[in-house]
């Protein structure tokens, strides 16, 4: 019989191979993620979290860039652009950052709002194909109807719309967090573990401990 050491090494294990087939999308503290692949993101989801994991193939992604500089009165003033939407192929990607221009100046806060200049980046840091679009709605529409504007704009035929995000069931991603309080623990790993496989990962886990356990 298996001892608990050894299962939570083999879910490791699965895990880690589940995770080689996705694209770690890095974030930054200067950009608000607000939809991925047609569905709302929320604080809650990513609750401080520097990147998400998306499965590899094409992603649809709507986010804002923030910038809060002082002013001439000393007051802090925070600059937020039009939502932004890019569409990427991350299927020959690990890794996936977006790369903002200066924005610290009223002029360049202006010039992006009116005719954002952004990159999408690889682990090289190399720019990699996207088609972009602006989503001109105000804050309030951004944050309360955000997906049904966004299911308006995928069935049309704008520079940045991809259909298949208009209709299907919410995307398959998922948050990486913090590491088991206690890393030495056997137990909190394989809860750690089982909790950031996905559904499938997670059932064959649970058929091949059932087969360990009757052995």
């Amino acid at each position: 019989m298996k001892t608990i050491p050894a299962i939570a090494t083999t879910l490791w294990l699965l895990t880690l191979s589940s995770l080689a087939m996705a694209t770690t999308l890095k974030l930054r503290p200067d950009i608000e993620l607000m939809m991925v692949d047609g569905k709302k993101v929320s604080g809650s989801l990513l609750n401080g979290a520097d990147s998400l994991e998306l499965e590899k193939g094409y992603h649809q992604i709507v986010f804002q860039a923030l910038r809060t500089v002082g002013s001439s009165t000393g007051a802090k003033q925070t600059y937020r652009s039009p939502g932004l939407i890019a569409v990427f192929d991350a299927h020959n990607l690990n890794e996936v950052s977006i790369r903002l221009p200066d924005l610290e100046s009223p002029n360049a806060q202006r010039d992006f709002s009116q005719s954002p200049d952004y990159q999408l980046v690889d682990s090289k840091n190399l720019p990699i194909p996207i088609r972009t679009d602006v989503l001109r709605t105000g804050e309030t529409e951004l944050s309360g109807e955000i997906e049904k504007r966004m299911a308006d704009y995928n069935r049309s035929a704008q520079p940045a719309a991809v259909i298949t995000f208009a209709l299907q069931s919410p995307a398959k991603a998922a948050v990486t967090t913090n590491t088991p309080a206690n890393p030495l623990d056997p137990l909190g790993i394989m809860q750690y573990w089982f909790q950031q496989a996905d559904k499938g990962t997670r059932q064959r886990f649970l058929e091949w401990a059932r087969e360990r356990e009757a052995q």
